[in-house]
This record gives C-alpha cells, sequence and structure tokens, in this order.
C-alpha cells in the first residue's frame, strides 16, 4: 500500500487500484482528527461514544485530503450480513451528516455511477475495495467473521456480475487493516461456522503454541473466497497491516475493548 499524507492527516492507498488516475481510493487512519477518547483522532463513525460535529468534521478534514467534496461520501448501518445494495444517484451523502440517514441493514454497496464515494466502517473488520476496469464498476464491503463466513466477498462479486455485467476475472480487490491472525483468537463457535462455510478450516484457522486456542485469518478465508469465485490471485492486494498491533494508525475494537472510534475504507469513480 501507499502511504499519503495531507496535512495532518495520514491515508492509504492501493497499489493495484493507483494505475487508475479517475478512482479514489483509501484506507484512513486515525493520524489527525479533532475527536478525543474514546475514537481520539480521525473517527468517523457516529456510533461510538463521540460528538456528532467531531464526527462531521473528521469527514470533512478526510474529504479535504481526498481532494472531494464530504457530500460524495455514502455510508452503510452494517449489521455483519451478507447483504449487498446498489447505489444510485440518489444514495449521494447519505449517512454523511447523520447516522440514522446511512443505507439500513447493509454491508456492502456497489455502483457504476460517478461520484459517489461508497464507505465501509471498520475497527478490526476487513474492509474490502472492488474494482472492475472493464465495466468500471466498484464496490466496497464490511467483511468481520460473521460477514466471512456468509461470504459477503462474492455476494459483492455475484451483485457486480448481475447489475453491471462484470466478470470476477476482470475485478481487481483490495483487502484492508484487520486484527491479524496472531491475536485473533475465537472460539468454538467461530471454528464450526468457518467448516460449515469453507469445508475445512485449512489455511484458515491455526492454534496458538502456547495455549492450544483457535485462531481466525480473516484475510486468508476472503482470499480464499475471492479465488473461488473466480478472482486470481494476481488480482488481490492484501499487506496484513494489524489493527491491534498498530494502535497509532488503527482503531481496534478487540484491544479497546469496545471503547474505540472507526476509520474507514472508500471508493469512488470521477470522470476520465
Amino acid at each position: 500500500m501507499i502511504e499519503v499524507k495531507a496535512n495532518s492527516t495520514l491515508y492509504l492507498k492501493y497499489t493495484n487500484l493507483s494505475q487508475y488516475k479517475h478512482l479514489i481510493q483509501f484506507v484512513s487512519t486515525r493520524k489527525g482528527g479533532v475527536s478525543n477518547d474514546p475514537g481520539k483522532g480521525l473517527n468517523v463513525g457516529f456510533h461510538i461514544h463521540d460528538a456528532p460535529e467531531n464526527v462531521i468534521k473528521n469527514r470533512e478534514i478526510l474529504a479535504t485530503a481526498l481532494g472531494i467534496s464530504p457530500q460524495s461520501f455514502c455510508f452503510l448501518h452494517q449489521v455483519h450480513s451478507s447483504k449487498v445494495a446498489l447505489v444510485s444517484t440518489k444514495d449521494r451523502g447519505r449517512g454523511t451528516t447523520t447516522y440514522e440517514d446511512s443505507i439500513a441493514d447493509t454491508d456492502a454497496l456497489v455502483t457504476n455511477m460517478q461520484g459517489i464515494c461508497l464507505n465501509v466502517l471498520s475497527a478490526d473488520c476487513v474492509g474490502i475495495l472492488f474494482y472492475d476496469p472493464v465495466k468500471k464498476a466498484i464496490g466496497a464491503a464490511h467483511s468481520g467473521w460473521k460477514g466471512t463466513v456468509k461470504k459477503i466477498a462474492a455476494q459483492t462479486i455475484q451483485c457486480m456480475h448481475e447489475q453491471f455485467g462484470s466478470e470476477p476475472k476482470d475485478i481487481l480487490v483490495g483487502l484492508g487493516a484487520g486484527i491479524s491472525p496472531e491475536v485473533y483468537e475465537v472460539g468454538e463457535v467461530v471454528v464450526e461456522a468457518v467448516q460449515a462455510a469453507f469445508g475445512t478450516t485449512d489455511g484458515m484457522i491455526s492454534h496458538h503454541t502456547m495455549t492450544g486456542k483457535a485462531h481466525f485469518d480473516l484475510w486468508a478465508a476472503i482470499k480464499c473466497t475471492l479465488t473461488e469465485a473466480g478472482v486470481p490471485a494476481d488480482n488481490i492486494e492484501c499487506d496484513q497491516l494489524c489493527t491491534y498491533r498498530h494502535p497509532e494508525l488503527f482503531f481496534s475494537y478487540r484491544r479497546d475493548q469496545g471503547k474505540t472510534g472507526r476509520f474507514v475504507s472508500g471508493i469512488m469513480l470521477q470522470e476520465e
């Protein structure tokens, strides 16, 4: 990934998507911003204990760093589902200034419209960005353990195929920062869900050498889902940045025991 500094803010860009100059794509960090604890820095989530005016200001700061209008943003009310929503011009700006106006009960968005920035929030879950350079279509998905075993990444690709004629072999994907398997201890419910979803836990569930506890590799499971759906492995970028181990960059729900902010992964088409 590529680091981009803009005044006091820092955001990341995917290398595989950066060749497309008409594409805005990013993963924000907590650098900059006006929020205090528990989401100190650039918290962009309304649904934590932060003043709404701070969140709005942080979103404005991020938009300025990206060189776009905050009214380009489109946000979700994420519920760890496999639901994908088709976004049109009427959805531009939804959820930008109020949580209640977010697209309800959805965890992924797709569009082929210019000027709409599809956003997903994270604080350990993996944000996934999709781009089809052939059909000029984009997607964004939020994938925690529940979304991962529900294969929301594949659902997003299927929606892009149905709506825009996208072929999986053409789609480029960026897997964002998330909690790494080294620190992501899970219980039997998750292990059983992985087995049920994939028919195996190989390469996805490991056991800690000292504690014997199960650990889940979200990135490996999502990559498995993507390749099963027909996305070439070479089309997937994943730098495996751990939210838990980088408190200077990312909010982490587990590290901060639920009292933390949110960062955002976003993607937007512009005029070529």
